[in-house]
């Protein structure tokens, strides 16, 4: 393994290379991060449908953009849930997010932390339940120099395969650390998962005696004062619908003070009608509704939401859950208890740490880790080992 000596350089210069290489021999991390950088310009087109002239990008383009597109169709077919629009606007988010500023101030805290090590075989299961969510994953395993074995969901198993192959492109050091794999996960030294609740204790069965990240279902909620806007209200209707409302980080459940007028929350989702025209979304609203009458469940509807209260954090497709609160002593109280199963607080109040601005829940920073667990944390500690 190629080493700087770092001890050797001037202080405040041994800190910057440190934020640089991490783990990785020689100058392969400047490498790493070009590549994503320049998948992030890639996806970005996507996203806005105007392509770019950078020569670089253009050169990726003559290769690869004819049939990425037809992949985006790919997708749609295989899988309903994962529409143009909706794929678009994880491309968008990516995009924002792999620059090359954004990813060095991400590693920059880890600086610190500078081991040499064999890299090690990290197993990653992929959930399915929106478009390229696995993606902060494979871009933790790479950045920290181990190797990567993949097992896709089924749901999203045609994307991954094509922006592997752009990322190979783009740096041929991660032909011999990329597999996707078909079958089950050989060989492997340490898991990072993520399913459902049941699925989680599978996960914890056969990989629980590996060094591992497990993550189960989660949701996001959101707390309305009273004081915001009905430009505010409108910019929640992201956090609740997009990706038809199938994220960790979509708002399930929203948290009302007594006195306010719930059907402003459905006047200013309405920009969202659109969805009632999806028949997978549609069929699951004519079910939920269908439930919800003939039990005699009281609910707000606006044709293509129910609102209702419930205690839930969960709630299904085409469906919100609300509950109401009378003081901020009361509220503290309702989301203490269930702490451990919220991903995402949505508001505008500044009484909660953390807080996350309404619409910007499926636009998070490269330090928003899911269940809040470090898995840079988790993947440099692995040299220790």
């Amino acid at each position: 393994m190629f080493k700087i000596p770092i001890l050797s350089l001037p202080t405040k210069l041994q800190s910057n290379l440190l934020s640089i290489i991490i783990y990785i021999p020689g100058m392969e991390k400047e490498n790493i991060i070009k590549a994503f950088e320049t998948l992030g310009l890639f996806l970005k087109q996507f996203s806005t449908v105007s392509f770019n002239a950078n020569p670089e990008i253009k050169k990726l383009n003559d290769k690869f953009s004819d049939n990425f597109k037809d992949i985006l169709r790919k997708t749609e077919i295989n899988n309903p849930w994962f529409t143009e629009e909706s794929i678009r606007i994880s491309f968008y988010a990516l995009s924002t997010m792999l620059s090359k500023g954004n990813i060095q101030n991400w590693l920059s805290k880890y600086s610190k932390i500078h081991k040499s090590g064999k890299a090690k075989n990290i197993g990653l299961v992929s959930a399915g339940n929106i478009p390229l969510v696995a993606f902060h994953d494979i871009l933790s395993v790479l950045v920290t120099g181990h190797n990567l074995q993949i097992k896709l969901s089924s749901k999203d198993d045609i994307l991954f395969p094509e922006i592997i192959k752009i990322l190979i492109y783009l740096f041929e050091g991660f032909e011999r650390k990329i597999t996707i794999q078909d079958e089950k996960l050989e060989n492997i030294e340490a898991v990072i998962a993520t399913g459902s609740d049941n699925s989680s204790r599978y996960f914890q069965y056969y990989f629980g005696k590996y060094p591992n990240i497990i993550r189960s279902n989660r949701n996001s909620i959101a707390i309305i004062t009273g004081n915001e806007s009905s430009d505010q209200i409108k910019k929640l209707a992201d956090d609740v619908f997009l990706y038809f409302g199938l994220g960790c980080r979509n708002v399930s459940k929203i948290y009302l003070p007594r006195s306010f007028d719930q059907t402003r929350i459905l006047d200013n989702f309405e920009h969202y009608n659109h969805y009632s025209n999806h028949t997978k979304y549609a069929n699951n609203y004519d079910y939920q509704r269908a439930i919800l009458l003939v039990n005699k469940i009281p609910f707000l509807d606006n044709g293509f939401l129910i609102f209702r209260e419930e205690k839930s954090l969960n709630s299904p497709v085409a469906c919100l859950h609300y509950e109401l609160y009378d003081n901020q002593e009361e509220l503290n109280t309702l989301i203490d208890q269930e702490k451990s199963n919220i991903q995402c607080i949505v508001t505008e109040s500044d009484l909660f740490n953390d807080k996350i601005n309404f619409g910007k829940t499926q636009f998070p920073n490269l330090n928003d880790y899911a269940d809040n667990m470090d898995s840079i944390e988790f993947l440099l500690n692995l040299y220790e080992k």
